[in-house]
């Protein structure tokens, strides 16, 4: 979920965080189909005459039809979810890219109506790729661009995975003022990855699973959760400053994402534990430490609606995670770490080490390569949304894997899809992107042609530099 935060007090340092957290939702986590009630309300929804706007896209008209109406059933009761959401005056623009990746189709989707735009009325909007999301306001109210295309419609669960984007996205856009910037914040974790980190996160996540199914052991679970939330803070102090923003931010908008997908059908307590419970990961090994931030910290909010249900009201202000605050008065009870458990997991994360490595070979043969030149994108004014597989640490330097994502320069565009890219920032919190230009490219009186799958580049004026003896081809993105 990508997001740049508003703070009050701004130091060079923290624009360079809040740059960084423009990556904070947009890699992509497991996902779980949107449970239906048995019923959904009719509502006042209206399909609006698409006029002389040609309808082209059956398919994209069927699955804009259901996707309108998840948003109609469950987000006029978003505001039961948490103070202040206002989600029946958010707005979705959601394109429809053909295989040339630019916009056959646009339409406005909110809980009232599904309408089709005329190009004049979103021509201004820089779509990002199929799957991709992006922060913006649209005729006067808050909105999210959302782009699909065949690929992403054929996939397995896409409406509601679709949905998902469209409720948890726009709580880091729109409603994460008070969450405050740590100086050390930093998702990436250093590769080759640690066991023990997932180990003492996974038992901490264990125990509160624990605590929420098993109400007359709720306290002993509780009690040791908080063992190995001390033993993570005490012991792995850096990690846990580092990934603490994340934790907050994240667990908040996967429990608004989460609620969201039952909240409008659920009429009983019943139906809303139901639901609830549905949402949970079980039996599930997180191999990083931002996987973790979503899911431990939504088990954690779902025992404090349980136990303090006023909790969501000043959480924010307390500068504390959901789990933090939720055993923070509880004692610890020292326990053991499951060894099969254990086993379960050193084989897990010796195999990610080992996979990772193969994926990044091409990075790590570069470090020695100087004749392979980069294209450096500076794109701290892009709004649009990355992917990546996986963010990690090597070698001193940020490594997204298998990163996707779109820029605009002027009227051109820059399509990076797939491949391994570096990341850093500048002291003046400026973000780039530095892409290895391992395949075939043309460059002729400093204009950068690439037409290859992994890499589209427009025919784009570059400034060409040496840095630490590598030629660096550099453009800044305007979109």
């Amino acid at each position: 979920m990508k997001n740049i935060r508003k703070t009050l007090v701004v130091s060079l340092l923290l624009l360079l965080v809040a740059a960084a957290l423009i990556f904070t939702a947009c890699k992509k986590t497991p996902i779980v189909p949107v449970p239906q009630g048995e019923e959904k309300p009719e509502g006042n929804v209206e399909e609006t005459p698409t006029n002389d706007v040609n309808v082209q896209n059956e398919e994209f008209h069927v699955f804009a039809t259901s996707l309108q109406q998840e948003m109609a059933t469950h987000w006029p009761k978003m505001k039961d979810v948490w103070p202040g959401l206002d989600y029946e005056n958010m707005n979705v623009v959601l394109f429809y890219l053909g295989a040339d990746g630019e916009v056959d189709e646009a339409l406005l989707l909110n809980t009232q109506e599904k309408r089709a735009l005329h190009e004049d009325e979103h021509q201004e909007i820089f779509p990002p790729g199929p799957g991709g999301y992006a922060q913006d306001v649209f005729e006067g109210k808050n909105a999210i661009i959302l782009s699909v295309d065949a690929e992403t419609m054929s996939q397995k669960d896409a409406v509601s995975e679709t949905y998902r984007i469209a409720t948890h996205e726009p709580v880091h856009f729109f409603y994460q003022e008070e969450a405050q910037i740590t100086m050390d914040e930093d998702r990436t974790q250093v590769f080759p990855i640690d066991k023990n980190h997932r180990v003492v996160r996974g038992m901490l996540y264990r125990h509160l699973v624990l605590a929420y199914e098993n109400k007359d052991l709720e306290e002993e679970h509780l009690a040791k959760a908080k063992y190995w939330l001390d033993k993570w803070r005490e012991d792995y102090t850096k990690e846990y400053r580092e990934i603490k923003h994340t934790d907050i931010v994240e667990s908040t908008a996967r429990y608004i994402e989460n609620m969201g997908t039952f909240i409008g059908t659920a009429t009983t307590q019943e139906q809303m534990d139901e639901g609830a419970d549905k949402n949970i990961q079980r039996n599930h090994l997180f191999l990083s430490s931002d996987e973790e931030s979503y899911e431990i910290g939504y088990v954690a909010a779902l025992l404090l609606d349980r136990r303090v249900p006023d909790w969501k009201n000043s959480f924010y202000a307390t500068g504390s995670t959901v789990e933090e605050v939720l055993l923070e008065n509880i004692v610890a009870m020292p326990n053991e770490v499951h060894p099969e458990w254990e086993a379960e997991v050193t084989k897990a994360i010796e195999d990610y080490n080992a996979e990772i490595a193969k994926t990044i070979a091409d990075l790590v043969k570069l470090k020695d390569d100087l004749s392979v030149p980069l294209l450096k994108l500076e794109v701290s004014q892009s709004t649009s949304s990355m992917h990546a597989t996986d963010m990690i640490r090597y070698d001193g330097r940020h490594v997204s894997v298998n990163y996707e994502n779109r820029f605009k320069v002027d009227d051109k565009v820059i399509g990076v899809n797939t491949v391994n890219v570096f990341e850093e920032f500048d002291e003046r919190g400026d973000q780039y992107v530095y892409v290895p230009l391992l395949m075939d490219y043309e460059i002729n009186n400093d204009v950068l042609t690439v037409k290859e799958e992994s890499l589209t580049v427009e025919g784009i004026q570059v400034e060409t530099l040496q840095e630490d003896g590598r030629t660096v081809y550099f453009v800044k993105v305007t979109e």
